[in-house]
């Protein structure tokens, strides 16, 4: 399955290209890294925000949209992908004191 969703990445309808993207995104292959970032050097726009969300979710690495920025890494680690703690999360987590209510407001600025 996931070669056939990397095959996709370069086809030539942009919906296609997003809805493969999204999918390689939630099954959070580490295998899918490198097609990614090869497929992602030419995308522009939309398609580019879709492969850095990719990217990001499934390595936890944060190099940018410049996709230059993240062939540089691949090839600086050889095309070895090694995720970060923060892999497959696309929000950072938010850590609250124990005794305090996430819900409850509170002044940012003390």
């Amino acid at each position: 399955m996931r070669k056939a969703l990397c095959d996709l990445l370069q086809d030539e309808n942009w919906q296609v290209v997003s809805a493969a993207v999204r999918s390689l995104r939630k099954r959070n292959e580490l295998e899918a890294v490198v097609p990614l970032v090869k497929a992602m050097q030419n995308a522009k726009g939309r398609l580019l925000e879709d492969f850095h969300e990719g990217v990001v979710t499934i390595t936890g690495y944060k190099f940018g949209l410049d996709p230059a920025n993240w062939k540089a890494w691949l090839d600086e680690t050889g095309g070895e992908v090694t995720p970060t703690p923060n892999r497959g999360r696309t929000r950072p987590r938010r850590h609250l004191p124990q005794d305090q209510d996430p819900l409850e407001e509170h002044d940012v600025h003390n």
